[in-house]
């Protein structure tokens, strides 16, 4: 078989063992999808259960400070969604989703409602590398409810920016005599 000249067939060889290392190197670097590289989808509240609170997510692209002084007044706000959240134990977590202009419905007056979603369990979410993820959602800011915080309402906008708040977190107070803590814009 190998009569003469073996050069050719080493040769062969070494050719088709560096295609076989160059595929496999390249197969590697397939790209994955990592958590930092998913886009966030909303922003999360986090707050101790230890007293009854109501969560109001204005309405996207309305005036946040409308909202606010329905919420102070006692008076609901069209396209709002407002949640109950009964006192217990543990910690709650609101995932309030980004505003997505043009791609859901309207209500009659034009603007987009807003959503929330109240995570089922009690225990504070650990934060992976890119943000807490849960039910569809990746929220890489959070609206920190402070220990002891006295505000009975929150009201939390929902972002309306392209890429949501790039990851900021921010402490809420108390809510002062009014009784309502209002998260900052994204």
């Amino acid at each position: 078989m190998f009569r003469g000249n073996k050069v050719p067939w080493i040769a062969g060889a070494v050719l088709i063992l560096i295609f076989l290392i160059g595929a496999f190197a390249l197969g590697s670097k397939k790209k994955k999808t990592t958590p930092a590289s998913i886009p966030e989808t909303a922003r999360a509240l986090v707050g101790s259960a230890d007293r009854a609170r109501t969560v109001i997510v204005p309405p996207c692209q309305t005036p946040l400070q409308d909202t606010v002084k329905n919420a102070r007044a006692g008076k609901p706000t069209p396209g709002a969604t407002t949640l109950e959240l009964p006192k217990g134990k543990g910690q709650r977590t609101v995932l309030v989703p980004h505003c997505q202009p043009g791609t859901g419905s309207t209500t009659l007056d034009g603007t987009i409602p807003s959503a929330a979603v109240v995570l089922g369990d009690t225990t504070r979410r650990t934060e992976t590398e890119g943000g807490i993820q849960a039910d569809g959602f990746l929220a890489r800011s959070q609206l920190v409810l402070s220990g002891g915080a006295s505000a009975s309402t929150i009201v939390v906008p929902p972002c309306t920016k392209k890429g949501g708040s790039k990851g900021g977190d921010a402490v809420l107070g108390g809510g002062g005599g009014s009784g309502v803590a209002v998260a900052p814009a994204c």
